[in-house]
């Protein structure tokens, strides 16, 4: 019961955030958990409810844990900075950012709370003052808002006015934050590779999250056709597209990518339902790991793992043309599904970097 417990805890923080618990003390407790059970797909009972309360010590803070309301709110999250991220943000800068990008300060909406209104965007509330406002409402407003209108606008609001890296710790400053979408960018060498040991492809290769090109070019330099796509413009010619959307609509023979990591599963079901050939992944070896995704990938087994003999550093999308570090912390592979496998997939090395695929 106690692994339920926490499970549910972590749920209620992963959503709202450590803070509010120490900041929203007005609402009822055992109601906002039991909102929160009956979302999540648990058995909610007095008993129940009253031990979660009591194994968390919640009894004398009186917390609103309000459900990440919309019905895309999960998917939001996914992509977007969380509402404990959010929560970060001083009433100041948020005030400052919406005065700065043409929201308009309509006065007081609630008692603690400021209204702000946009002749495009619609409407935003914003707290006052940060020790009494209304978090989660205010949170999920602004994420919702923010996000759909102006993806990516949450992060910039950290990186324009705050200055401040909402998952950097003292331990972490060596580090990069995670950014909007996931975009980490490899090589191209790192496609270079896979292109060398991979029999021919035959056929159009998509790639639906393309960023800058780099897979596009090393497939171009291999004579294999290539369309790519996105989730924002990065200024290459490629169609501007959720791959959720793209892969379905261009149903390609192969797809070569490398995917948002937090939606890589996701990534895998439909690229293998609309191909007719391969999926190629870059990923991390520990996307392989884990009971769940071992149970998972029983049933849906990759054919082949090129693993990458040495470390790649993977730039963050908006660092790139700057100086990095030249070598990663983090282990790579290429995992590739093919149309007819069955069984356990072979495991192999890539080639070692030459200096020539170096400089690509």
């Amino acid at each position: 019961m106690r692994s339920e417990f926490a499970k549910m805890a972590r749920d209620i923080r992963i959503a709202h955030g450590d803070r509010l618990l120490d900041t929203a003390r007005k609402m009822d407790t055992k109601a906002a958990v039991i909102s929160r059970m009956e979302h999540g797909g648990y058995e909610v009972s007095d008993k129940i409810v009253e031990r979660f309360i009591a194994a968390y010590g919640l009894e004398n803070n009186a917390v609103k844990i309000r459900d990440a309301a919309s019905e895309h709110n999960d998917e939001v999250r996914k992509n977007y900075p969380t509402l404990q991220e959010l929560m970060i943000l001083t009433p100041a800068a948020i005030q400052q950012y919406l005065a700065a990008n043409g929201w308009q300060n309509q006065g007081f909406d609630s008692k603690h709370s400021l209204r702000y209104e946009h002749p495009e965007k619609g409407m935003i509330i914003a707290p006052a003052d940060h020790t009494v406002a209304d978090y989660p409402r205010i949170s999920l407003e602004l994420l919702r808002l923010l996000s759909v209108h102006n993806k990516g606008t949450c992060r910039q609001i950290y990186q324009d006015i705050l200055k401040h890296d909402p998952e950097s710790t003292s331990s972490q400053k060596a580090s990069y934050s995670r950014v909007a979408h996931d975009w980490y960018v490899e090589p191209e060498h790192a496609t270079d590779r896979l292109l060398a040991v991979e029999k021919p492809f035959s056929g159009a290769v998509l790639d639906p999250c393309c960023g800058q090109g780099n897979v596009l070019r090393a497939c171009d330099r291999a004579g294999i056709e290539t369309v790519g796509s996105d989730i924002v413009d990065r200024g290459i010619d490629a169609h501007i597209e959720d791959f959720r959307a793209a892969i379905p609509a261009f149903k390609p023979a192969s797809i070569i990518s490398n995917p948002p990591f937090n939606q890589a599963e996701t990534f895998v079901k439909i690229a293998i339902d609309h191909t007719q050939d391969r999926v190629c992944l870059f990923l991390r070896a520990a996307f392989l790991e884990g009971i769940k995704r071992s149970a998972w990938l029983r049933e849906t087994p990759p054919a082949r793992v090129w693993h990458f003999p040495d470390r790649i550093s993977c730039v963050p999308g908006h660092l790139l043309g700057q100086k990095q570090k030249h070598n990663g912390t983090t282990a790579y592979a290429w995992v590739v599904w093919e149309r007819g496998h069955c069984g356990p997939y072979a495991g192999y090395w890539l080639p070692e970097k030459t200096k020539e695929r170096s400089a690509s």
